[in-house]
């Protein structure tokens, strides 16, 4: 699948860690059964979008770090379709050692590169310009930034998120849900899940469970290293909660509501979209159009009875069940059956 293959935006060589060894606190009882990473949004694992991006980008390997339901993340990355990266694990046990930590702990892979990409696991970040990346890698191999981290706007950061604070040369005052000392010239951006790290900054990891943010870059910060803060335009979802999941699924739903097969391939000004479908849905190329009908995303091997009723937003796994006269509203259901004439309201469904 051509559309699937490996751009190579950069042709240097680098890792990626992709940070999978979280607990899911706010996503429980969800996350008691299945980690976070492996939850699909879309009907996508989470983990598959941060591999598709750093392979889209180039990388040479993937570190995976893994913790809570180790064997659940594994399973998920290795069933990914393949191109051609190689998924190297690691574990952090008996204790979850925090993003700094497992970054560490993975020291031997990540390092010699003069730089390392990090992704979060637990998010979908659909970027619109991929000149950022050169971009980035310019600030940490010509300023000597001790790393680089990847923002865009949100209209929760201050409220529900912190902000990564930038001065008017996109340095990075602090992280906080205020800015520094309330001063009104910064300005607050979010954090997507992707910082571009130099090698140096692994002395300054504490051998203790640390935060990256925390614990590594607010310190060297105030020790006059250069962080910056760079803006990317893209589509960004999450969903810490069950709540905000499906929030964000109905959000991610709206945004490709008027998108068809032939305008995903530009849609967001590239192709990134489109390779991600491309890989990840089974069922891609059976689909005459993105979406089923407003604000539905049925898989071609659901069996969804003509009588039941589906409101507001919902999103159907491959082979789920929807049985007669079954009531669907704002849920996501990614398998199992629901019984003729029962009523699932606001829910996802594992």
């Amino acid at each position: 699948m051509a559309s699937s293959k490996r751009n190579l935006i950069s042709s240097e060589n680098f890792p990626t860690i992709i940070l999978s060894a979280g607990l899911g606190e706010r996503f429980r009882p969800h996350t008691e059964i299945l980690p976070k990473p492996a939850i699909p949004f879309l009907n996508i694992p989470f983990l598959y979008y941060s591999i598709h991006l750093a392979e889209y980008l180039g990388t040479e390997k993937i570190v995976v770090n893994t913790h809570h339901l180790a064997e659940k993340i594994r399973s998920v990355a290795d069933e990914a379709p393949r191109i051609s990266t190689d998924i190297i694990f690691t574990e952090e046990q008996p204790r979850i050692l925090g993003s700094a930590g497992g970054m560490k702990n993975a020291q031997r892979f990540l390092e010699g590169n003069g730089a390392f990409l990090s992704l979060n696991a637990d998010s979908a970040y659909l970027i619109k310009d991929f000149s950022f990346w050169n971009e980035i890698r310019k600030l940490v191999f010509d300023k000597d930034a001790l790393a680089v981290i990847v923002l865009v706007r949100h209209e929760k950061v201050g409220t529900l998120y912190n902000g990564v604070w930038l001065d008017d040369k996109n340095l990075v005052r602090g992280f906080a849900k205020t800015s520094p000392g309330n001063t009104k010239s910064l300005r607050g951006l979010h954090y997507t899940g992707v910082i571009l790290l130099n090698d140096e900054v692994f002395p300054m990891i504490p051998t203790h469970p640390c935060d990256i943010f925390r614990d590594v870059l607010k310190p060297a910060i105030d020790r006059g290293e250069k962080v910056f803060g760079y803006e990317v335009p893209g589509l960004w979802y999450e969903g810490g909660s069950e709540k905000g999941y499906l929030e964000d699924t109905h959000s991610a739903l709206r945004d490709l509501q008027s998108v068809t097969k032939k305008s995903l391939i530009e849609f967001n000004n590239n192709n990134y979209v489109e390779s991600l479908f491309h890989r990840f849905w089974s069922d891609y190329n059976q689909r005459e159009k993105i979406l089923n009908k407003e604000n539905t995303l049925i898989h071609s091997n659901a069996n969804v009875s003509p009588t039941a009723i589906l409101e507001g937003f919902n999103v159907i796994g491959p082979n789920v069940k929807i049985e007669d006269h079954a009531h669907l509203k704002n849920c996501v259901i990614t398998k199992g059956t629901v019984r003729g004439n029962e009523t699932v309201e606001n829910r996802l469904v594992l």
